[in-house]
């Protein structure tokens, strides 16, 4: 291990433990010369019971569910609501690069899917024409579904977790479905997949959402 990655450790440990000791600590007082540890915001029986509870609600939600495999991580990662969406011309995108595309109302619509691949980013929910349509994207297994459902509003739509099988789970309604599940109560939305030279060379007049659009909008 080389000097700068154990000199990274050490600061993030340093950092770590001093934010844990405000936590649960609060400070050192000096009184009268001497120095006493003093309490601030000192965890109740009420916030232990708290965080019982909701150490219990993960564990049982990692075990799995009737829509979903055993995940390997949980997460409550909302989707990207209403993302910025440009022009086609206007984007520095490689011609090669894979793309999901969608027509609503006639209008195109891509989607970059290397720049969907950080979890936080593998929903797009947008509400456009009248219609709600959710992206989701998971690279690891390579997967792309896009659902849809009658509403005057994005979906909120977020991602749940990833199971044991590298499959996102999907989180819909306070309840989880694996990405590809047919029982999660939304419908299927027909989308393509392709280059994105040969998507703009179909539909010059596309938008396109790439994540740095959305990190430029905010």
């Amino acid at each position: 291990m080389n000097w700068d990655i154990r000199i990274h450790l050490i600061v993030g440990f340093v950092l770590i433990a001093s934010g844990l000791l405000r936590l649960w600590a609060g400070a050192l007082l000096v009184v009268k010369g001497e120095a006493r540890f003093a309490y601030v915001n000192r965890p109740t029986a009420a916030d232990h019971a708290q965080w019982d509870r909701e150490a219990a609600d993960i564990k049982r939600i990692k075990r799995g569910g009737e829509f979903y495999e055993p995940l390997q991580m949980f997460f409550n990662f909302p989707g990207v609501d209403q993302p910025s969406m440009v022009v086609g011309e206007d984007v520095q995108i490689d011609s090669e690069d894979p793309v999901v595309g969608v027509e609503i109302a006639g209008e195109a619509f891509a989607f970059v899917l290397d720049d969907m691949a950080n979890p936080r980013k593998h929903i797009a929910n947008l509400h456009v024409h009248g219609k709600a349509i959710s992206v989701t994207y998971c690279n690891l297994v390579d997967c792309v579904r896009v659902l849809t459902q009658d509403d005057d509003q994005p979906l909120a739509l977020s991602v749940g977790g990833l199971d044991v099988n590298n499959q996102m789970v999907l989180l819909w309604e306070g309840k989880r479905y694996g990405q590809s599940s047919l029982a999660i109560p939304l419908g299927d939305y027909p989308f393509e997949r392709m280059q994105w030279g040969e998507w703009l060379s179909q539909y010059p007049e596309t938008r396109v959402y790439t994540a740095a659009n959305h990190d430029s909008a905010n």
